[in-house]
């Protein structure tokens, strides 16, 4: 499950970018690990939900539906059945969710998923590369579900699917190669990027990896 470092070193080669430059994206993006043990002490795929993504993606229908009945509790127009509070509950535990510890990260999720699996699959990002769940056809799969499932194998298979986003996220291998990091951050954490210093991070973390030889 966890990825070795000869692994590591052939996926750099094999991606065409050096040990350091992935050393350094993945410490960042995750502290060096796609896993961690849950409540029940199991290792379980680290994940980070995004509720606006959730909202954006889930269908028109239910978010109607939602927001309907959601009105309606509020204004007392109508008794909800077990099934609708059930909803409700789900939706407002998914939505609330911020940038929290895995458990809490989980709970949100789990409420999304039972609304609208697909949904929530493609609205979190996942393991070693927190890649977003509705990027899985730039990965090669067919679905989010898919990616979620080979991710959850192992880091290698976490690995491997980042930097099949890299290579076909524009301008990032580039930017990765010529050191770039300010254009780096900015192609995968988006305009803000700057907010959480994750230029920075990118930059130290590669000196590190880079210093005397230092890979592991």
């Amino acid at each position: 499950m966890k990825i070795t470092l000869q692994q590591k070193q052939e996926l750099a080669r094999q991606f065409g970018i050096s040990l350091p430059m992935l050393q350094a994206f993945l410490e960042v993006e995750s502290a060096g690990s796609g896993f961690f043990s849950d409540w029940k002490g199991q290792p379980r795929i680290k994940i980070q939900f995004e509720p606006h993504w959730f909202k954006r993606l889930l269908p028109g229908d239910i978010l109607k539906n939602i927001y309907e009945l959601w009105d309606k509790q509020e204004k007392g127009k109508v008794k909800l059945t077990d099934t609708q509070k059930l909803l409700l509950h789900n939706w407002q535990i998914a939505v609330l969710n911020k940038v929290d510890v895995q458990q809490a990260e989980w709970q949100a999720f789990n409420c999304a998923f039972a609304i609208h699996p697909d949904a929530a699959m493609q609205s979190a990002s996942w393991g070693l590369g927190q890649v977003m769940g509705f990027n899985h056809k730039m990965l090669g799969f067919a679905s989010a579900g898919e990616m979620v499932e080979a991710f959850k194998r192992s880091e290698y298979e976490q690995v491997k699917g980042m930097l099949h986003y890299l290579e076909n996220k524009k301008g990032m291998m580039a930017a990765i190669r010529s050191l770039n990091w300010n254009k780096v951050a900015e192609l995968y954490n988006g305009s803000n990027y700057a907010a959480g210093g994750y230029h920075i991070k990118l930059a130290k973390a590669y000196v590190k990896y880079s210093k005397n030889g230092q890979i592991a």
